[in-house]
């Protein structure tokens, strides 16, 4: 499925950038990858994504979400993350009450320092932090989406409780028990193995 997606996606991609140059959708900035380099990208993702060999990880996912972050922010908003909908709620307000259900069970508030591991643009960090006045601190694989992140961070004027850190989860560049509570959101499912990042997530 992952595939395939981001065949469609690149496919769409390569065709608009091809006729018109960088493409930009709404206030996104423009890609982080030249037109003549998104076809072999992709292609080395799916060649990762079909051999099972996770060995390269690193490399791989970096380059997935580098390729796909426009389209994420696009067609899902700044939360990459599904959530259970109430009949007749909007996915954005399904999104909401899933992070409110985080802050919730973590018992988030003022004063404590919270990791979120696989942060993407950091549009669940900005609302965590806001919700419960808890510092985020995100961390992602992808350079691309920490500059997008800060972006976004800054226009909320959220430097004070959100910190967006590029890094690999599997070796997370914090001290041991650098934090008071972790979350994870559907991203550790990138992880070679759930023991090493779960593994490193209770270390820190």
């Amino acid at each position: 499925v992952v595939a395939v997606i981001v065949a469609i996606v690149i496919r769409s991609w390569s065709a608009k950038r091809s006729h018109s140059g960088p493409v930009g959708t709404g206030d996104l900035l423009q890609s982080s990858y030249r037109a003549e380099e998104v076809k072999n990208k992709h292609d080395d993702y799916v060649k990762y994504y079909e051999s099972g060999d996770r060995s390269e990880y690193d490399k791989n996912i970096s380059a997935f979400y580098n390729l796909v972050t426009d389209f994420y922010e696009y067609g899902w908003g700044e939360s990459f993350h599904f959530a259970h909908q109430k009949k007749g709620e909007s996915l954005s307000d399904a999104i909401k009450h899933h992070e409110r259900r985080i802050v919730d069970a973590l018992g988030l508030k003022p004063g404590m320092k919270v990791l979120d591991c696989g942060c993407g643009v950091g549009g669940p960090a900005r609302s965590i932090a806001r919700m419960s006045g808890a510092h985020v601190t995100g961390i992602t694989i992808s350079d691309y989406q920490i500059k997008r992140g800060m972006e976004h961070t800054k226009r909320d004027h959220l430097e004070d409780l959100v910190t967006l850190v590029q890094g690999d989860f599997l070796k997370m560049p914090f001290e041991d028990e650098s934090f008071d509570a972790a979350y994870a959101i559907e991203a550790t499912c990138h992880s070679p193995t759930l023991e090493a990042v779960y593994g490193e997530i209770f270390r820190v």
